[in-house]
């Protein structure tokens, strides 16, 4: 999924570079590395996903667990 369809708008885009910014924060991972992973688990959840209201929360939640297992 094209990066420009991920987010809905400008909040949208905040919250999830957000999201992005602390995973590379609290796992030491360059934050380039995460957006890459973190936008292709988002791309997958939003194909599926009928609620959005809680994506960042499950991205997040899945980047994490996938980058505690590799790194």
């Amino acid at each position: 999924m094209c990066a420009a369809l991920l987010y809905d708008n400008d909040v949208d885009k905040g919250m999830h570079m957000y999201a992005i910014h602390r995973l590379s924060i609290d796992h030491e991972i360059p934050e380039d590395k995460v957006l890459s992973l973190y936008e292709e688990v988002l791309g997958g959840l939003k194909e599926n996903a009928r609620v959005r209201d809680f994506l960042s929360v499950l991205a997040t939640k899945k980047v994490k667990d996938i980058l505690i297992h590799r790194y």
